[in-house]
């Protein structure tokens, strides 16, 4: 399993519940976030950063992405919202881009689910959701959207998931 960004190791820990899970790559740009977690999350981490399964790697997930040669049969991505354009908002939105979702692609095995972290505050960002969702079927074959509530951010997140193949995902 790939996760980009997830440097809370929160995601990391509830693929590790599953024995089946050989092998995580978790690409996180910002060592201070695995800090940070490391020392208030710990009740709630338990030893997820010390499992052996769990490959930490510090660094930017687009050129992680753009570099990788190895397949993965789930890809998750917790990465930053998009962005107002500018400097920033190019370094964020390229995440979100034709090109990176294609390479993605590729990286995903042939039974592979891709879970894409599209954004907070469904209402807010409609439009941009239906927009990247357009992107993901110019992309995928199958692709389906859906909202969970995140009580700790107090409204409905939105998230893509995708694959190769129809019933991967439901």
């Amino acid at each position: 399993v790939l996760i980009l960004g997830g440097g809370d190791g929160l995601a990391a820990r509830e693929l590790l519940k599953n024995r089946r899970i050989k092998k995580i790559d978790l690409i996180e740009l910002d060592e201070k976030v695995v800090e940070v977690s490391k020392k208030f999350f710990r009740d709630i981490l338990g030893r997820t950063f010390e499992d052996k399964r769990l490959n930490l790697i510090i660094g930017d997930a687009y050129k992680f992405v753009m570099e990788a040669n190895e397949t993965y049969d789930g890809i998750i991505t917790d990465l930053t919202s998009w962005k107002p354009e500018g400097e920033r908002g190019r370094q964020v939105n390229r995440l979100y881009s034709l090109k990176f979702l294609k390479r993605l692609k590729s990286l995903l095995s042939t039974k592979g689910v891709l879970v894409y972290q599209a954004g907070g505050g469904l209402l807010a960002m409609r439009k941009k959701l239906e927009e990247f969702k357009k992107k993901f079927k110019k992309v995928f074959p199958y692709v389906v959207g859906y909202a969970v509530l995140v009580p700790s951010y107090c409204e409905a997140w939105a998230f893509l998931a995708a694959s190769k193949l129809k019933n991967q995902i439901k």
